[in-house]
């Protein structure tokens, strides 16, 4: 967690909503990192009380009566395979992120799953035979939202916020689409990681790509952006996406993970399967009707307001812990 990103962010996020329930007389967030090497973000949000760097012996030997979310299958399958080398019976909640296609017969996964999109459900079952995965959305707090936020149609905005990094494609668009782009659209990147060096010498000296950098602040970010994109190779349910229609704004995405069960393509954004539809796509947003905008403004709102409300999310969680902590007793 020395890193900023989606899955950490929701760890620490569920951990303090949680706790605040009351269900959990202690609890703590952990993991490989020391507490001072956390990133601001996560030290800002637990105090060093509630955080403890994960030693899996440790761990197993205090199991009894301890409740485990993990997040990352590696961990899950870590833990699951110590504690059978042990005979240790230990409760594990294992939640799903992407949907995985690789390791199908190292990995292993306890009695209760969580998926955070019906893709990434679909994958633990018909490629790890995973018998039982629950879907529950990813949620986000909601925002003061303008739907009638100024549709400038000689300045459009889009902003891509996501780790820099392969997966996630920035260098490999900004390659593509590079003076290709109709002048009243500018992309900007908002966000850090190993692609960084890369993306800014591919953008230099084009006005049309910006290269924000990790935003603490991305509140101001989302509401000044006109639409918020993403074209990855992989996915779960991009929070991003999520944060975008929690401030009205039509989103424009590939059909990876769960990106589908966000968008409602022409309805609260587009839809684009390649790099050429993409630039078309861009290339034709001067053309789309302040009232055809403003529209899907209201339904990325209403989307959201239906699907990915925060408590939502912790209500559907805490039925969850309960019924394993039923179990432990």
């Amino acid at each position: 967690m020395d890193k900023v990103g989606g899955a950490n962010n929701l760890t620490v996020a569920l951990h303090n909503s949680i706790m605040e329930t009351g269900l959990f007389s202690e609890g703590k967030v952990s993991s490989f990192t020391k507490y001072k090497n956390l990133a601001p973000s996560y030290k800002s949000q637990l105090d060093e009380s509630s955080y403890v760097k994960f030693r899996v012996l440790d761990f197993i030997r205090n199991a009894e009566g301890v409740v485990f979310l993990s997040h990352h299958r590696k961990m899950t399958t870590y833990l699951l395979g110590i504690a059978r080398l042990l005979k240790k019976e230990i409760k594990i909640v294992h939640i799903a992120h992407s949907a995985l296609s690789s390791l199908k017969y190292v990995t292993l996964f306890p009695k209760h799953n969580i998926a955070v999109s019906k893709s990434v459900r679909d994958s633990l079952k018909n490629y790890f035979n995973v018998k039982d995965a629950i879907v529950i959305y990813n949620g986000v707090l909601p925002q003061e939202v303008n739907l009638n936020k100024v549709f400038d149609k000689e300045q459009i905005r889009v902003t891509l916020p996501a780790s820099l990094n392969n997966g996630k494609q920035q260098v490999a668009l900004t390659q593509f689409l590079r003076s290709k782009l109709t002048e009243q659209i500018t992309i900007q990147f908002a966000g850090d990681g190993p692609d960084r060096e890369k993306l800014e010498k591919a953008v230099s000296d084009d006005k049309q790509f910006r290269v924000l950098g990790h935003v603490d602040n991305m509140q101001k970010v989302y509401k000044s952006s006109d639409y918020v994109m993403l074209f990855s190779k992989i996915e779960g349910l991009p929070l991003s996406l999520i944060e975008a229609q929690s401030y009205g704004v039509p989103i424009i995405c590939n059909d990876v993970g769960g990106n589908l069960e966000i968008l409602k393509p022409n309805e609260n954004g587009f839809f684009v399967d390649s790099m050429s539809e993409l630039l078309e796509c861009l290339n034709n947003l001067p053309n789309i009707e302040v009232s055809k905008y403003k529209e899907m403004r209201k339904q990325s709102l209403e989307n959201y307001l239906q699907n990915f409300q925060y408590d939502k999310m912790v209500d559907s969680y805490v039925g969850v812990l309960h019924e394993v902590m039923q179990s432990v007793r």
